[in-house]
């Protein structure tokens, strides 16, 4: 009886592991693909590193509030919506934390530029 717990046990570590390992991997897609809109921001060529640490800090937060990991019948998803509104609503705030007051408008312009397709 030990062993069979035991053993159910293991196995539910090693999917677990899996789940994380793919949201990890989701993450990391979902990030790059963001980071190519931003690239596109007039000021990214001379602000770019502040952008990327901004869009890096904002981006998990954004990230696991909007994907769901899915189960055995049912695929892992991200609501793009959510995700893109999450993580523009965050780096505006670290923008005006960190008074950034010229860049809110330009991070503002991704919300209506950026077309969700489902």
């Amino acid at each position: 009886m030990g062993k069979k717990i035991l053993g159910f046990l293991a196995v539910v570590g090693i999917l677990l592991g899996l789940r994380l390992y793919q949201g990890t991997e989701d993450s990391k897609q979902v990030r790059e693909e963001f980071r190519a809109f931003i690239a596109e921001l007039p000021s990214y060529e001379e602000r770019s590193e502040y952008l990327d640490q901004i869009l890096d800090a904002s981006h998990e937060a954004a990230f696991y509030d909007a994907y769901s990991a899915g189960s055995k019948y049912k695929a892992a998803e991200i609501d793009a919506h959510k995700y893109k509104d999450r993580l523009i609503d965050e780096m505006i705030g670290r923008c005006k934390e960190d008074r950034e007051h010229d860049l809110i408008l330009e991070i503002q312009t991704l919300r209506e530029s950026i077309e969700v397709i489902e």
